[in-house]
């Protein structure tokens, strides 16, 4: 189970205002820059969520353009304690902080603090969905709870949630189980939490559940068994309507799976084996995509899927130390992938759709754990 910054967390669907340049590297055809400073946010570039281990979290801003090249503005802005999540609605960013028990919303284009709500005492928020641009759904772990923000006129926590626990979840062998909300999406006017459903002691995992919210009422309509354990991202692309992603880590064991779920029926039509432990996932609209592998020892890997043939199709390695701790993809399908190592250098990859890299990572500020993309 993951507590307040080890996230597995989606990217979102983006010339540059740049100060000075220390540095320039031309690499393969992808001149990567980079710079200190402030840097005003614009169109076509990534957020860069980092949370540093008992310290409060930073927001930079990594610039793309036309011509292939990446820049990274440092640490524009502060958030606050091991912030989980990064999402864009409504011309605001929006970061979820888990200890601070906060979401902050900022001004998407300067980004100066333009509200912060609690979450109450000890919730620790994980992630954020929205229904509309003026109302989100916020994943709360500690409390099983799911908070209900309306963020249109004067922002206000609306309403509370309670999660389904106890005997009133599903489990394997009749076992007792509690559920951990973490990844959460909408679809259809309806919200979608995944529960981890651990015991009391968190030593066993029973097979997940995405609980089903009516979006209008805020009634549960149902509790949906997956086919493994552990839900870490519940992703969802345009492309492929009426349709949710699942990665499914199992216990860290090599045993990953992707469930899809249909949301006309609310049900699992399909799945497929990734191995791994799958957490984040981005696709193309032509279904090829690539998830992150959370394998203990693994180094900084991904898999590569394809959600048409429901197959893994192979991995990439990016570098044999770390892990992939961020995920993203832009509109020419090249890949965005952060590099993290306990207590030393986080990096930034970019790969096309089928792993193969471009150009020479870049330095970022430690502890990357999300990029949001904005165009």
């Amino acid at each position: 189970m993951r507590f307040m910054s080890d996230r597995q967390a989606s990217p979102k669907w983006g010339v540059i205002s740049l100060g000075l340049i220390l540095f320039a590297l031309s690499t393969g055809g992808c001149t990567q820059l980079r710079q200190l400073g402030t840097a005003q946010s614009s169109a076509n570039q990534f957020y860069l969520l980092t949370s540093p281990s008992s310290e409060t979290g930073t927001i930079s801003l990594i610039h793309l353009s036309s011509d292939e090249a990446v820049s990274v503005s440092d640490n524009v802005a502060s958030a606050g304690n091991a912030p989980n999540d990064a999402d864009l609605a409504g011309g605001y960013l929006y970061v979820v902080n888990s200890t601070d028990s906060t979401i902050t919303r900022y001004n998407a284009g300067t980004l100066a603090v333009d509200t912060q709500l609690s979450a109450g005492n000890g919730a620790n928020p994980y992630e954020q969905a929205f229904l509309t641009d003026g109302q989100s759904y916020v994943s709360n772990l500690l409390t099983h709870t799911v908070s209900v923000i309306d963020w249109d006129r004067t922002p206000t926590l609306a309403t509370t949630i309670t999660l389904p626990s106890g005997n009133a979840l599903l489990a394997d062998a009749g076992q007792v189980t509690f559920a951990y909300p973490q990844a959460i999406a909408t679809d259809n006017g309806k919200v979608y939490v995944g529960l981890t459903n651990h015991t009391g002691n968190y030593s066993y995992y029973a097979k997940g559940i995405l609980t089903v919210i009516n979006g209008t009422t805020g009634a549960i309509e149902k509790n949906i068994q997956l086919s493994h354990k552990n839900p870490q991202q519940i992703y969802r692309h345009p492309s492929f309507p009426n349709r949710l992603f699942i990665t499914l880590s199992g216990a860290y064991d090599g045993t990953g799976v992707i469930d899809i779920v249909n949301t006309l029926t609310d049900t699992v039509e399909n799945s497929f084996s990734t191995g791994g432990a799958p957490g984040k996932m981005v696709l193309n609209s032509a279904g090829k995509g690539v998830v992150t592998d959370a394998t203990f020892g693994a180094g900084t890997k991904i898999l590569l899927i394809n959600v048409n043939s429901r197959a893994k199709t192979g991995d990439a390695t990016l570098t044999t130390s770390g892990y992939a701790s961020a995920l993203g993809i832009d509109t020419d399908d090249r890949l965005y992938i952060t590099s993290s190592v306990f207590g030393g250098q986080s990096t930034l990859y970019v790969s096309t759709i089928d792993g193969t890299t471009i150009g020479n990572p870049i330095t970022v500020p430690a502890s990357p754990i999300a990029l949001t993309y904005t165009r």
